[in-house]
C-alpha cells in the first residue's frame, strides 16, 4: 500500500482545485450569468431615486419584460427605499406590440397604505421610467389598474 505524502496531496488538491475553477469558468462562459439590469426606487425620507443593480436570468424578450415587471413589484432590497406599489400586487396581463408595452396591475396597486410605497402618480412615472431605463425597444407604456388605463399629470408629480 503506497503511502501519500503531504506533497503527494498538496499535487492532488491543486490539481483539483484547477479543475474546479476551469469548470466554473467554463459554465459561467456558456450560460452567462445573467442580463444586467437597473431598478430605481424612491428613498422613504427623500425624493431621491435609489438605483439597485440585479441579475436578471436571461430570457426571450417578452418573458424578460415579464420577469423584469415582476421583480419591480417586489420591491427594493436596500431598507432605506420604499416599494413602488404595495406589497401583493401582480401583473395580471402584459404583451408587448409594436413598441408599446401594455401593462395590467391588480387592484392592490392603488390601495393607499400611509409610508409604505410610493404615491401612486409617482410610483407610476418611477416605473415608466425603470422600463424604459432598461428596454430600449419600448417605446409607449400603457399602464392599467384593474383594466383601467392610468393617466399621469405631469405637472402634478413635478410639484
Amino acid at each position: 500500500m503506497k503511502k501519500f505524502s503531504l506533497n503527494n496531496c498538496g499535487k492532488v488538491l491543486l490539481i483539483l482545485l484547477c479543475i474546479v475553477t476551469v469548470v466554473s469558468v467554463a459554465l459561467v462562459l456558456i450560460k452567462g450569468n445573467g442580463s444586467r439590469r437597473i431598478f430605481l426606487f424612491e428613498q422613504q425620507n427623500k425624493e431621491n431615486l435609489t438605483a439597485e443593480i440585479r441579475y436578471l436570468k436571461k430570457t426571450a424578450a417578452k418573458d424578460g419584460i415579464k420577469n423584469y415587471v415582476d421583480e419591480l413589484l417586489l420591491g427594493p432590497i436596500t431598507p432605506q427605499c420604499r416599494p413602488l406599489f404595495p406589497y401583493g400586487t401582480h401583473v395580471k396581463s402584459l404583451f408587448l406590440r409594436d413598441g408599446v408595452l401594455y401593462v395590467n396591475l391588480s387592484e392592490e396597486a392603488i390601495q393607499l397604505k400611509e409610508g409604505k410605497a410610493s404615491e401612486p402618480l409617482v410610483a407610476t412615472e418611477i416605473f415608466k421610467k425603470n422600463i424604459f431605463t432598461n428596454f430600449r425597444n419600448v417605446d409607449i407604456i400603457k399602464l392599467y389598474i384593474v383594466g383601467n388605463e392610468v393617466y399621469v399629470d405631469k405637472a402634478s408629480v413635478d410639484k
